[in-house]
Order: C-alpha cells, then structure tokens, then sequence
C-alpha cells in the first residue's frame, strides 16, 4: 500500500490536475491529560482529532473538537472533508484516496455521497 501511495503521489505531482490524501479518525484522547492524583479518577472529556494529510504538498490538516459538540461517525468525517475542500479550493480533475478499512466513518453512505457532490461543486 505504501509503495503504491507513493506511486500515486509521484503521478499526481507528475500530473499537476491530480490530488492524493490520505485521511483518519485519531484515538480519541482525555482531556486533561492526567497520570496521578484524585483527577485521575474523575470523568474526563475527550476530544476527537481527524487528520488530512495533503500527499502532494506536503502539508497535513488537523480538524479537532469536543466530545460535546458532535461524535465521530461518517456524517461528522463527511462534514470536516467536504469543508476541508471548500476551503482548501482544490484544482484537480482527479482524486486519490487513502484511508483504513473503517466502515464507521470511511465505507459508508455518507462517503459515497460527498465523493458523488464534490464534482458538481466544482471543486
């Protein structure tokens, strides 16, 4: 997979109307970040992190948020991808992804819908 995601990532720069990403849901992490002590035992929050690494730049994207304000499911991975490329304005005729085999929030409705939307945005 990797040396293929290098291939891709060769063709694209290659290219110049070629975009490659790769994309995914990071473990979820506490907050705060305690080892010891009476807070230890207490609840804590947790705070979501999905990363978009750019294969051609170079460049990586971190969308975080709180636990409180939205899950983790494909709706929420839909929503950080399809903002990521409104903001971003890719010009690409041609997109490569990469992620892992999560059906939770890569192989899904959801997913498949934003890849349909993408080109009748024109992005």
């Amino acid at each position: 997979m990797q040396d293929l995601m290098k291939q891709d990532t060769e063709e694209a720069k290659a290219i110049g109307y070629s975009m490659a990403i790769s994309f995914d849901l990071q473990q979820a992490m506490p907050v705060p970040n305690l080892t010891e002590g009476a807070a230890f035992y207490l609840r804590k929050a947790w705070v979501y992190n999905f990363g978009i690494h750019d294969c051609v730049s170079g460049k990586a994207y971190m969308y975080m948020w709180p636990e409180n304000s939205a899950k983790r499911g494909s709706d929420e991975v839909a929503s950080i991808l399809y903002k990521h490329f409104k903001t971003n304005r890719p010009i690409a005729d041609k997109l490569i992804v990469y992620t892992d085999n999560c059906s939770g929030h890569n192989k899904n409705w959801s997913l498949i819908c934003l890849w349909q939307q993408l080109p009748l945005e024109g992005i």
